[in-house]
């Protein structure tokens, strides 16, 4: 998985766009409370959405539960270890 913290978006490791985050409440994890299914998920009382934590999760289900649900919560932290972080500005060529 890869995340280019510049513009918030999470790519598998081929390069394809699975989302990107934005949280209109600004919720930090530790204000999410533990998800009602004990798995490694939160849940967030303030729009009723359960985040997944994406450091359990493979590109490919990321990739299969985003598309089911483009709306779909995700926790991404820069220490995670199946993530790289990675910058995709444009390549605005050589003057």
């Amino acid at each position: 998985m890869q995340f280019d913290p510049s513009t918030s978006t999470l790519f598998t490791d081929a390069g394809e766009r699975i989302k990107t985050l934005h949280c209109p409440r600004k919720m930090q994890w530790t204000q999410l409370e533990p998800a009602r299914d004990n798995t490694p998920h939160r849940h967030c009382r303030a729009c009723d959405h359960v985040v997944l934590e994406t450091a359990v999760l493979s590109d490919a289900d990321l990739l299969a539960i985003v598309r089911a649900d483009p709306s779909t919560c995700l926790q991404v932290r820069s220490d995670q270890p199946n993530l790289t972080l990675v910058s995709r500005a444009p390549d605005r060529g050589t003057p």
